[in-house]
């Protein structure tokens, strides 16, 4: 206890001591939610859905969001402990594993709101679920997490070699009806299998070659190699865990076709509990024991140099962004404006529903939804000074700017035109 006690706190303290950065899809598309607009029906999201309905009710204050993610980070984290303890009797070897899942958890997550660390809480929680023989409620979990990606139903295969009630996993496809019955009600059915299925398959399937960002390839090495060891020693166990290894297996497959480091936060917890069955008897091997020593020291070490990182790092949303659009909102009498580029956090604060489909503005998005190509019944124009930002816009959009709208106003970063022939 006195172990789980120390960790958990130091744990704690690591998350609140460094800032979240929580990207638009984490605020503006639940906020968009919040105001009555449908998901793929009145704006583009490529994303599941559960993550916007989750954060709707706290859409409107970011600390809040901050907190709910911190949460749901540190409960993940308890159950991680839980199921740790189960297996590994000696205390020792608990605390290092413990060591290892906070500094691995906060390298990859790196204090940023993605979908991967939201949906690693809700597989992982049905793992737990599962192994407490609670089936019913832990296929409703691995529903939920499917909504956040559909892929996360991969681990429907582990979850029935270890089910022993078949029956369980009508709950998760009854609530993934009721899902698809309220987006059939709302006439976004249609689109929910365009942009979650069809879009998503066609960008996949374009990328020539897997690519990493944010992770240096000896970090992934070494990640691989230790993962590979632990496989190989759980194999030649008498006992195996066959649903455990599939899963952890699983996990690993988000990551290993290529994109970025948070594709690996639903690896984390199945790593640990591999390496968790290992020592599960207070005999040790001491060769595996110097290992996990040897890689929970290089883990810790990059989770230091992450802290320093996440303390010097800009946040999406500044002071500087709050202040801007307060003068901007002088200028506006009315909810009636778009912004040029990638900044929907005006939007967001001006309280205004963006007048495009896909608002947040991407190469792969705008080649199947394309940007808004005139300004027709737009009363402001937010522009953004920074060089390149104009170029952006359509031919047909600064024609119009220039004829029809005046400047009126200004802040630091934006300058705002007004409709001028009424």
């Amino acid at each position: 206890m006195i172990i789980f006690i120390g960790c958990f706190l130091i744990y704690f303290v690591l998350l609140i001591s460094t800032p979240l950065l929580i990207y638009p899809e984490f605020f503006f598309y639940p906020w968009l939610v919040a105001k009555g607009l449908t998901q793929y029906r009145d704006f583009f999201d490529h994303h599941g859905f559960l993550t916007n309905f989750l954060f709707a009710p706290v859409a409107h204050n970011l600390q809040i969001v901050s907190y709910v993610f911190i949460a749901l980070q540190l409960i993940q984290f308890c159950v991680v402990a839980y199921l740790v303890r189960k297996r590994v009797k000696n205390w020792l070897a608990y605390l290092i594993i413990l060591i290892l899942y906070i500094s691995f958890q906060y390298t990859i997550v790196a204090q940023q709101i993605w979908y991967d660390a939201i949906m690693s809480f809700f597989v992982f929680m049905s793992w737990f679920l599962f192994e407490e023989k609670r089936e019913y409620v832990a296929w409703i979990f691995l529903a939920l997490a499917s909504m956040i990606k559909p892929t996360a139903l991969l681990f429907a295969f582990p979850f029935i070699l270890k089910s022993r009630n078949k029956k369980s996993i009508y709950v998760g496809i009854i609530l993934w009806l009721i899902a698809i019955g309220y987006f059939l009600s709302r006439g976004a059915a249609g689109e929910l299998w365009r942009q979650l299925i069809l879009f998503n398959y066609s960008y996949i399937s374009s990328s020539d070659k897997p690519f990493y960002i944010g992770i240096s390839y000896k970090l992934l090495a070494v990640i691989v190699g230790g993962f590979i060891l632990l496989l190989g020693a759980t194999i030649r166990q008498k006992k195996r865990n066959v649903p455990l290894l599939l899963a952890s297996i699983i996990s690993f497959v988000f990551f290993a076709f290529g994109f970025v480091k948070l594709n690996l936060a639903l690896f984390v917890p199945f790593f640990i509990l591999v390496a968790s069955e290992v020592f599960r008897s207070k005999k040790m091997n001491r060769h595996f024991f110097a290992l996990l020593f040897i890689f929970t020291f290089i883990i810790a070490r990059d989770a230091y140099k992450t802290y320093n990182a996440c303390k010097d790092r800009h946040p999406y949303i500044s002071s500087s962004v709050i202040s801007e659009s307060k003068q901007l909102g002088f200028y506006i009498m009315e909810k009636n404006a778009i912004v040029i580029g990638n900044h929907v956090e005006l939007y967001y604060f001006l309280d205004i529903v963006p007048p495009e489909f896909a608002p947040l503005h991407f190469p792969w998005v705008n080649n199947v939804y394309p940007q808004r190509e005139n300004l027709k019944g737009i009363r402001y124009v937010i522009v953004p000074k920074k060089p390149g930002q104009y170029e952006t816009m359509s031919k047909t959009i600064r024609s119009e700017l220039a004829s029809s709208y005046r400047q009126i106003g200004q802040s630091t970063s934006y300058t705002i035109w007004r409709y001028n022939r009424e």
